[in-house]
């Protein structure tokens, strides 16, 4: 694979400190930090999560929190950039979402017009295509969160193709391609991934055991399991260098 040496991009993370029900400190950031370093990971998006007419942390907390993060990686002189972004819970008024991103209070992944959604893991298939269409019809590239949590759509490979057709991106956690022998749910998701419907991956992480910074150790999984390196390729590289140029895919 090409961008080895340059390191993967994990894009969706919960490691600013203090936000979420991610990482709880600094302390615990620098860890999560070191451990995606070690898991080959040179960029990472920090996206807290947002839930609309919910308690969140304010745009000023977001940007001192990340201040920290950023002074940190300087004295540390830790190989990592970091991105924000917010994973935004996805229910209700999607115009009063689109208002809530163009005032600023809903971060873009990394100021540009890519966002990442998540919505309830029962939500039917045509409340996701309502969402899709709202937030396609304001100039937003859409990137589904986990998109094999969601009951309606995880195991449908025709509904997936047809949300990739209509120009969405799905995001897959890493953690979800290992499993072993008889794992079914792992070999579906490894499926997907070798049919080119999974656009990014992402670790989804939250601490430092359960929920970790995983990347590398998926990625030599999906090797083993003869997924295309072209594919692999797409996926770790060029598509997040598309992404942070805001270019679409």
């Amino acid at each position: 694979m090409k961008r080895n040496q340059q390191g993967y991009t994990d894009i969706h993370s919960h490691l600013l400190p203090g936000v979420d029900d991610g990482a709880r400190n600094l302390s615990m950031t620098e860890k999560m930090l070191t451990m995606a370093i070690e898991q080959g990971c040179d960029r990472i998006y920090f996206t807290p999560h947002y839930v609309p007419g919910k308690r969140n942390a304010s745009i000023a907390t977001r940007e001192k929190r990340l201040q920290e993060v950023k002074e940190l990686i300087a004295e540390k002189n830790l190989p990592i950039e970091v991105i924000i972004g917010n994973e935004i819970y996805v229910y209700g008024d999607k115009e009063e979402i689109v208002k809530s991103i163009k005032a600023g209070e809903i971060k873009t992944m990394g100021e540009t017009s890519y966002i990442l959604v998540e919505f309830s893991t029962a939500i039917k298939e045509q409340g996701i295509w309502e969402a899709v269409e709202v937030f396609q019809r304001y100039g937003y590239k859409v990137i589904i969160a986990h998109v094999e949590r969601y009951e309606s759509i995880a195991k449908n490979g025709e509904a997936l193709r047809k949300l990739t057709e209509a120009g969405v991106y799905l995001q897959m956690n890493t953690e979800s391609v290992i499993g072993g022998l008889f794992d079914r749910d792992a070999a579906w998701h490894r499926k997907l991934v070798a049919e080119g419907l999974i656009s990014f991956f992402g670790s989804d992480a939250h601490d430092t055991e359960g929920r970790a910074p995983l990347m590398e150790d998926a990625i030599a999984f999906l090797k083993k399991k003869k997924i295309p390196e072209h594919i692999l390729e797409r996926i770790c590289f060029e598509n997040p260098d598309k992404l942070i140029k805001d270019e679409y895919i």
